[in-house]
């Protein structure tokens, strides 16, 4: 898993950071120190995005650079697509995919990453195999109403272990200008501590119901529901509620101030069950 974020001057952020996103205006910035920039960054992955898609600037830049591919909005990729595509340059959306027929377009035009939404979230390891995973992290992934909070996708710094492999890189959404003081809060609960004390929704935007933090609950969940398809939502007669079970018994848990660990090398804190 690598985390992505946007370039800024010296910021201490930049060693964590395996791949820089960078923004490039055509008519302002000047092509020779975004050459400098690509020979400087070798270590870096490096994502550029756009105001005006330029193919032979790409194709430079990835003669210099091991691993360049520029970010698109929805109207670049449709007048841009096969250009790049058949200058061999990498490229994505930054659009959400939510559906397998809008996915399979994609990959036909040859996209080389994706941001999973909807049902492909309940898929994940089987995605994987066909594009590189982009997530948000700080993101409710897929909504639910409020009666069942349990249909909703995110990924809580708790169950860290359970996807990390099945996401190949991650981001934060920390605003514009972006707050690096958020970018801290969120790279220590996710990165440093795999943990969040308070209610998740403090951290995860768009989580419109508290979830208690219980990390073996929530890695049991996150791990039932990237590979489950969402049977629940297609099947009428499908008679699988683990989702609802687990979650249920988080908050029975909680309410109890009851720990549940998965091992006994796992330490436990009441406090896993704060909301």
């Amino acid at each position: 898993m690598i985390l992505a974020g946007p370039f800024a001057l010296n910021n201490k952020y930049t060693d964590k950071m395996g791949e820089l996103i960078l923004k490039y205006n055509n008519k302002r910035n000047s092509f020779e120190k975004l050459i400098e920039f690509a020979e400087e960054y070798q270590d870096h992955r490096l994502v550029i995005m756009f105001d005006s898609v330029d193919a032979s600037l790409m194709r430079t830049l990835q003669r210099i650079h091991p691993h360049v591919s520029c970010k698109l909005t929805r109207q670049q990729l449709r007048e841009h697509a096969a250009e790049l595509r058949d200058s061999r340059v990498s490229f994505f959306t930054q659009d959400p995919v939510d559906n397998f027929v809008l996915f399979q377009d994609l990959l036909a035009v040859g996209v080389c990453a994706i941001y999973p939404a909807g049902d492909l979230l309940y898929k994940l390891p089987q995605i994987q195999e066909w594009t590189e995973v982009r997530i948000i992290l700080n993101h409710m992934q897929s909504s639910a109403i409020e009666s069942q909070p349990e249909k909703g996708m995110f990924f809580a710094p708790q169950a860290f272990e359970r996807y990390k492999n099945y996401i190949d890189v991650v981001e934060f959404d920390c605003g514009s200008p972006y707050n690096w003081d958020k970018f801290g809060v969120y790279y220590r609960a996710w990165f440093e501590k795999q943990h969040w004390r308070g209610n998740l929704q403090e951290i995860i935007t768009g989580l419109n119901v508290p979830i208690p933090g219980n990390s073996y609950i929530q890695s049991e969940i996150i791990d039932y529901k990237m590979r489950c398809g969402r049977k629940c939502a297609y099947d009428m007669n499908c008679r699988c509620h683990k989702c609802k079970l687990l979650l249920d018994t988080a908050f029975t848990l909680m309410n109890n101030n009851i720990g549940v660990r998965a091992d006994e090398s796992e330490s436990f804190e009441s406090s896993d069950f704060d909301i």
